[in-house]
């Protein structure tokens, strides 16, 4: 294969120099063909798409007794008591058990919304599927969940989101049904409900949409197939879960910025974690959010999804870090740990996804590091997945599913935590710099083998 190495590097600092060498070919992938050249295949003939067999709303305080199954509309809204409302839609998945389904997308219509910004659906399959669409109300609606996804609804019209891992865990069960469950988990808003068709409204109704062929499964979700969500935060709600991060480097001088985490952190009520870089004066302030302490886990598949920066001057980052980078006797990353840079950006340098690994802390001439640069102009526009596959091997970097990179350079055997970061130090451009700018983070989710 070959490697652009004005592009793509690794950078070894020692003792005895500074040496830039092109990465071997097992450590990066083909990175431009695998992510630009993985198109949706059109679906497969013979694989049906399934319409909801049974659906319906609920609703809580003086309704919770009433049953909507009839309903034209599935309401979701996150509201004072009497006020909320979530919807159930089951699907029937016998005729599809024999065939071989690589991806399914449940796909939605949404007739109505009210005038909110804060209009988040979160998609939970729902493990009992014995309710009936005629007699389920609030008290009898079953909520034995687990997480599948989520819609950020911006308007009327259809929306899709992948199953495919919720519906390949029923086909070929003794109860081969399927329940989604909608559910606005934010505040409460008396204009934040949204109402999505039900299958009463036939060319609306709510459908699973199967494919066969493999080109529509992504690497990552090959993998997710023999993984379980062990921890994860959906960025809901107003203000930062702090049973799951904590500020990080507050008040530290950080070349350019000063850490001020209570000016650069906050959500921003439509489901997205916001890092801001910002000037106040002669000032500027950067944010720094940290696991540490909360959740440190050693090994498993870590994703994000996020929207980058617009400005030059920041480089925004999610990454892991050991507590213990720094510690002696050096070159023994297994113990001491690593930097593992899941995805660095900088605008200057737009069109590009930087994969960074450090380790033997970062003084010279002590500290190794290890960088690959993924062309890829997507990045600068949209949201975008990111992600590690961290085993006691080897690291996996992905971008939107696909794999990019894969080494063992300064490979952490120890537990570590996940950071959320935006930093003024350079990289990204020199000063004066034109703020503010911030990354948004969608969500970070980190599964483990089951």
């Amino acid at each position: 294969m070959k490697i652009k190495t004005a592009l793509i590097a690794t950078c070894i600092s020692s003792t005895m120099s500074l040496l830039f060498v092109a990465c071997r070919q097992d450590e990066l992938m083909d990175a431009k063909t695998n992510l630009l050249s993985n198109g949706k295949a059109s679906l497969s003939e013979g694989l049906p798409t399934l319409t909801a067999s049974a659906d319906a709303y609920v609703r809580d305080g003086n309704y919770a007794n009433n049953n909507y199954g009839a309903e034209t509309s599935l309401a979701v809204k996150s509201d004072q008591a009497s006020f909320k409302r979530k919807s159930y839609i089951k699907f029937d998945l016998t005729s599809v058990q024999n065939l071989g389904i690589s991806s399914a997308r449940l796909s939605l219509n949404v007739r109505q919304l009210n005038t909110s910004l804060y209009r988040t659906v979160n998609v939970y399959a729902v493990k009992t599927n014995t309710w009936d669409e005629k007699t389920i109300n609030w008290n009898n609606a079953p909520m034995d969940t687990v997480h599948v996804g989520k819609l950020r609804i911006t308007g009327t019209g259809h929306y899709s989101l992948d199953v495919t891992k919720a519906i390949k865990n029923q086909v070929g069960a003794v109860n081969q049904q399927v329940t989604f469950l909608l559910l606005n988990t934010g505040p409460a808003n008396s204009t934040g409900d949204v109402s999505f068709s039900s299958r009463e409204l036939a060319d609306r109704a709510p459908q699973l949409v199967f494919n066969s062929s493999e080109k529509d499964s992504t690497d990552v979700d090959k993998l997710l197939a023999k993984y379980n969500l062990v921890w994860n935060d959906e960025f809901e709600g107003a203000t930062m879960d702090q049973s799951k991060w904590s500020y990080r480097a507050e008040g530290t001088v950080r070349k350019f910025a000063t850490v001020n985490n209570a000016k650069t952190i906050s959500l921003d009520g439509n489901g997205n974690m916001v890092v801001k870089a910002i000037r106040e004066g002669d000032k500027y302030y950067v944010g720094q959010i940290s696991t540490d302490g909360h959740f440190n886990p050693t090994y498993g598949y870590f994703e994000c999804r996020a929207k980058m920066n617009t400005k030059k001057g920041p480089h925004v980052a999610f990454w892991l870090q050991s507590p213990s980078i720094g510690s002696t006797p050096y070159d023994n990353p297994a113990v001491n740990g690593a930097e593992v840079d899941i995805f660095e950006y900088l605008r200057n340098t737009s069109g590009l996804v930087h994969q960074t690994i450090h380790y033997n802390g970062y003084t010279d001439p002590y500290h190794k590091s290890s960088q690959v640069s993924i062309p890829y102009p997507e990045v600068d526009n949209g949201y975008h997945t990111f992600g590690l596959l961290w085993t006691d091997t080897s690291y996996t970097f992905f971008i939107d599913g696909y794999k990019t990179r894969e080494t063992n350079f300064g490979l952490s055997k120890r537990s570590e935590y996940m950071i959320l970061s935006t930093e003024l130090t350079g990289w990204g451009g020199p000063p004066p710099f034109n703020l503010p700018d911030s990354v948004l983070f969608d969500y970070v989710r980190v599964y483990q083998p089951k």
